[in-house]
Parts: structure tokens; sequence; C-alpha cells
């Protein structure tokens, strides 16, 4: 075997380590991505399964113009929400963030003030004129759980 065949060798052998080494970086950050990404889809089913609202009582009051509707809510899943951005639907059609009002009532405050804590009771209040019937309002959590009543005028 001469010495050119021993270089031949070398460098075909170091071509190869030099692939092989790229192959394993490439799918080494493709393998802790997925990894990332599947922890961070975990974290997210389970904070949607331990969030629970409870609509308990909407009120709508028309002697006002417009009418008042006020719901009160109750937290009843394990998970802190936070207020600012719980979205309010009424009939269908949200309502903007700016046209409701989200209140924890003081007496049911147990901890974190302005997050809506596990057992808190959140006050919701906005004025809008509803012709008579049956309505429905939502209360939608950032993590898209959604709390529904029916009440009527």
């Amino acid at each position: 075997m001469g010495f050119g065949t021993v270089v031949s060798h070398i460098i075909l052998f170091i071509s190869i380590v030099t692939v092989a080494a790229g192959f394993f970086i490439v799918v080494n950050n493709y393998v802790q991505g997925t990894t990332g990404n599947l922890i961070a889809q975990q974290e997210r089913v389970t904070n949607r399964i331990q969030t629970d609202i409870d609509i308990t009582t909407v009120d709508y009051d028309n002697t006002t113009s417009p009418d008042t509707i006020t719901i009160s809510a109750t937290n009843t899943g394990s998970t802190e929400i936070d207020p600012d951005k719980t979205d309010l639907v009424l009939d269908d059609l949200r309502v903007s963030r700016t046209e409701r009002t989200i209140t924890i009532q003081a007496d049911t405050t147990t901890g974190n003030p302005g997050l809506w804590d596990p057992d808190e009771v959140v006050e919701v209040v906005t004025n809008e004129d509803l012709g008579n019937g049956t309505h429905t309002v939502s209360i939608v959590a950032p993590n898209g759980v959604t709390a529904e009543a029916s009440f009527s005028t």
C-alpha cells in the first residue's frame, strides 16, 4: 500500500467523520426543539384541564340606559386567571375589553392581587341594550376555557 493510498484513506475518513458530526448536530438540535415544544404543549394542556369557571349569577337591569348586565363568576379550577385577558361574549359577539369591567370581589381575595385565584369571585359588568328574549353570556379565560349561561330579558 503506497503513500498516496494512505493519504486518500485519511482524507476519506476525515470527510466521513465530518459529515457524521454535522448530521449528529442537526438531529440533536431537532430532537431538543421537538422536546421543548412537546413540554410546552403539555403545559398548555395541563393548564386547560386545571382551569374551570362557573357563572353563578347573571343580573339584567333595564332601568338604566343602556341596560346593565352584571355577571358573577367563580374560579372553580386550580389555576390563576388573568382577568385583564379574560373575554366576555354576549350572544356570540365579543364585548370589547374597554366596554366591560371585571373586578375581583374583595371578600374572596385570597392571595395574588390582580389575579383571579381559585375560589375567588369576579363581577363582570357591561352595558348593552338587548331585545326581549333569551340571551347567552360566556366568560372566556385566556387559555380558551369557557363558561356559559343563559338569561332572559
